[in-house]
């Protein structure tokens, strides 16, 4: 995903941040300096930092378009399930690279495996011992420290840009002096979000934030006056119950792992 001025300068805190509160004792964390607008969003910021306790799985389908240099844009169809804390699967529906319609993302708990379905091969790792590790979020905005982003780990630990919004945490840790407003309510996917905007000193984002889960649902980003992201949710499932081949690992009878001679 082609980051934000303002998320892709602060993107060297997350690690910086991780390593601070697992290193050093808990102590007062001054509140952070944004503005909040006189209809009060910190409700819907609140929701969203706190979104990975708001929910336990879920299955939808996400149309993800991103603006390159000179204004072209990128269109994906990503489907994504998950089920907290470790399983996930990725894979994408529709794309303007056909490379990634081949290729499937899975988390089974304990491995990930990328499988490519063109020549039925797979690589596996084990999933890093920091994707476990939650207890260093903030859960309240008075927790937020200036300067320094938050990311949920599984997040960080799944290279695909979608789980940007299913754990959209650091959309409530804007720098400090920018500003929020709630716009209003509206209904995306058949679910009810609250309408966010955040104004930086480059940035112009609107986010639809599910009211229940915290979840962004729909989010417009642009820089400087040009588009960067676009991003909806057209269907979101929380009620899924999912069955343990839901998250397998690919039928080594049929694919071969790449690592093996």
């Amino acid at each position: 995903m082609k980051q934000s001025n303002w998320k892709s300068s602060l993107i060297a805190g997350v690690v910086l941040g991780i390593l601070t509160i697992l290193l050093q004792p808990t102590g007062y964390i001054p509140q952070t300096k944004n503005v909040f607008a006189a209809n009060s969003a910190e409700k819907v910021l609140l929701k969203a930092l706190q979104s990975h306790t708001q929910w336990s799985s879920l299955d939808g389908e996400a149309t993800l378009v991103q603006y390159d240099a000179d204004g072209v844009a990128h269109t994906d169809v990503i489907l994504i399930s998950v089920a907290q804390p470790l399983q996930a699967k990725i894979s994408y529906k529709t794309t303007n690279d056909p490379e990634k319609t081949k290729k499937e993302w899975v988390s089974d708990g304990k491995m990930v495996y990328l499988i490519d379905k063109s020549n039925l091969s797979f690589v596996e790792s084990p999933i890093p011992p920091f994707a476990k590790k939650v207890d260093f979020l903030p859960q309240n905005l008075t927790d937020l420290k200036p300067g320094e982003v938050y990311h949920h780990p599984f997040e960080m630990a799944i290279s695909n840009p979608i789980m940007e919004y299913i754990y959209p945490g650091w959309f409530a840790q804007a720098p400090s002096g920018s500003r929020y407003q709630l716009l209003g309510e509206d209904e995306i996917a058949g679910r009810t979000t609250w309408k966010i905007n955040l104004q930086t000193a480059t940035d112009n984002v609107t986010a639809w934030i599910d009211q229940k889960t915290g979840i962004i649902l729909k989010y417009e980003q642009e820089s400087n006056g040009q588009k960067i992201v676009e991003m909806e949710m057209t269907s979101i499932n929380f009620e899924k119950q999912f069955a343990p081949q839901d998250f397998s690992a690919p039928d080594k009878d049929k694919y071969k792992n790449s690592d093996t001679p």
